[in-house]
């Protein structure tokens, strides 16, 4: 981030000091956001593309709830064919419901923008 690059796509008097890792564009200091990514990792975004990462748990949930019908089902299924398993793997897709309506009700952002730092000097 220390090179300059050109101009900013969004300031069109601002030299641009890095790249949106999202749509490659050049942008200034105050167009980077720092994102804080998996695993720790720093990502540059520009606004707009920093609006599309800030997706929320929603898919999550329509996920876990998804395969917590699918366990309650198969659980039941199992266990009255007379498979004792059945208990434990209905027990998942029980226990699992609630978690699901919690992700569905409280969203939350899978990407999180710590701070819109000035990008130079990183």
């Amino acid at each position: 981030m220390d090179n300059i690059h050109g101009w900013c796509q969004n300031h069109e008097d601002t030299l641009s000091v890095g790249f949106c890792n999202r749509c490659g564009g050049e942008f200034c200091a105050k167009c980077l956001y720092v994102v804080k990514g998996r695993y720790g990792l720093k990502l540059y975004y520009c606004p707009e593309c920093a609006d599309k990462a800030m997706l929320t748990g929603s898919g999550l949930a329509a996920c876990v709830g998804v395969s917590a019908v699918v366990f309650t089902l198969l659980g039941f299924a199992m266990f009255f064919a007379g498979l004792p398993e059945g208990i434990v793997v209905l027990g998942f897709g029980l226990f699992s419901v609630p978690y699901a309506l919690y992700l569905h009700f409280h969203p939350r952002p899978l990407l999180t923008v710590y701070d819109q730092q000035h990008a130079q000097g990183q």
